[in-house]
């Protein structure tokens, strides 16, 4: 992300899952993030509420860790279930990392973390509940979303529901596809932005892949090359660029929504919203003309992402740009997609 730290406020008609006054209480509140790249803090220890940092007892590790965090209302008072699930988890102590939430009323703050707290514990990783409090109508509450350790963080998905309703969340839906930037066509990539605003001067080769997604919500992007062990070792340098509703390489701020640096070993690029029924395309470029490889591109969020035909590239830029031989290597299989759940 290219904030200091995420906010997502949930407050209003983004609570309508919530904020009802019928008794379908079924409904929950999901949603997910990914707490990769960002801000860290000095969590607290497991409480009812928690009365202290870690690290203050005899022996015991200063655990500094990301975190996310979500601000919500309800608008009925009533005890609440809360949830996290982690990507590969088919048990509470399985998955990629080991989450944990804390829960806060009326203001969150990383640096006074036990001012307003309420309840912490160890999420299991799986999404069945982490704990249960008493929630009241129109009051501010703040859920932190973070590691049990300082090596935990990753992408996750939560959910908020009455107490005794299923509040599973969603599985997250991880899609991976391969490609190839050698001898493809080349075009100006832009300056990293959220939005991008302007045209770099740095000429590179460009890979496209057009895509759909059938759940509408926050998507994780990331882009790896081959050798990489950090961020900013490996074959070369990557650059990502995602567009909606089309794509044409010699007008590069037209549908531009982000543009970033692509950490070179796969960790978080950008998160993006995106809604069900729109295309979108990701462009894999180097960051100059002699960055260029195979990489492997990987996007996670709660929906399904689909693959779709080339057809959104029309004739009339194909032939500008010279792209034919990077959808003949497509049709070829050098890229394919994977998509689990």
């Amino acid at each position: 992300m290219f904030v200091t730290k995420r906010l997502i406020i949930a407050i209003g008609m983004g609570l309508a899952a919530l904020c009802t006054a019928t008794p379908a209480r079924a409904i929950a509140i999901t949603y997910q993030g990914d707490t990769t790249n960002q801000p860290t803090w000095l969590r607290t220890i497991i409480g009812n509420p928690p009365d202290q940092v870690t690290g203050l007892l005899p022996g015991e590790v200063p655990i500094i860790v990301p975190y996310s965090v979500y601000q919500f209302v309800v608008a009925e008072s009533g005890l609440y279930t809360f949830g996290s699930a982690v990507p590969g988890a088919t048990s509470s102590i399985n998955g990629d990392w080991d989450n944990f939430l804390v829960l806060y009323q009326d203001s969150f703050d990383p640096t006074d973390q036990l001012t307003n707290i309420l309840v912490a514990g160890n999420a299991p990783n799986n999404g069945d509940s982490t704990f249960t409090r008493e929630l009241t109508a129109g009051e501010n509450y703040f859920l932190v979303t973070t590691g049990r350790r300082g090596r935990d963080f990753g992408a996750f998905s939560n959910a908020i529901a009455f107490a005794g309703d299923n509040i599973s969340p969603p599985a997250i839906s991880s899609f991976a596809y391969q490609g190839d930037t050698t001898g493809a066509p080349t075009s100006f990539h832009l300056v990293p932005g959220d939005p991008p605003r302007r045209v770099s001067g740095a000429l590179a080769a460009y890979s496209v892949f057009q895509f759909a997604v059938d759940y509408s919500g926050l998507y994780d992007f990331t882009s790896a090359v081959p050798n990489a062990t950090s961020a900013i070792d490996g074959g070369w340098d990557n650059f990502l660029t995602l567009y909606q509703d089309s794509f044409n390489p010699t007008a590069q701020l037209s549908n531009a929504l982000v543009a970033a640096n692509a950490p070179n070993n796969g960790s978080l690029a950008f998160s993006k919203e995106l809604t069900t029924g729109k295309n979108y395309f990701l462009v894999t470029s180097g960051r100059q003309l002699s960055e260029f490889g195979a990489f492997t591109n990987t996007i996670n969020g709660l929906g399904k992402v689909t693959a779709v035909p080339e057809r959104g590239l029309t004739p009339g830029t194909l032939a500008a740009v010279g792209i034919g031989l990077l959808l003949y290597k497509q049709r070829q299989g050098s890229i394919s997609g994977r998509s689990s759940f």
